[in-house]
């Protein structure tokens, strides 16, 4: 029986897909995505963290770990090759995109 993979990458439609980063450098591997000309996306969360003699309003990644590529075919290498991406998320070794 012959293997089947999936691969969601277009050559000319840009796609959605979830990059795994190292904890705490999501918004560092947006802006890096960012200057390359990468579409990246990543949610945030509006925080009020009170300090001892401050309160201070803070932007937390909404899910740890995770930024948000749209991208197409030639830019699957230039995201990997980013600083503290670890990989892109996959179901069953196969690249889905979201």
């Amino acid at each position: 029986m012959p293997i089947i993979t999936i691969n969601h990458l277009h050559e000319t439609e840009p796609r959605w897909f979830a990059v795994h980063t190292r904890s705490k450098s999501e918004k560092f591997v947006q802006r890096l995505l960012t200057k390359k000309g990468i579409h990246a996306y990543v949610p945030l969360q509006r925080l009020m963290r009170r300090y001892t003699r401050s309160t201070r309003i803070v932007e937390k990644p909404l899910i740890n770990c995770y930024v948000f590529v749209q991208i197409v075919k030639r830019e699957y290498v230039p995201v990997l090759e980013t600083e503290n991406v670890s990989g892109f998320i996959r179901f069953n070794k196969e690249l889905i995109a979201i």
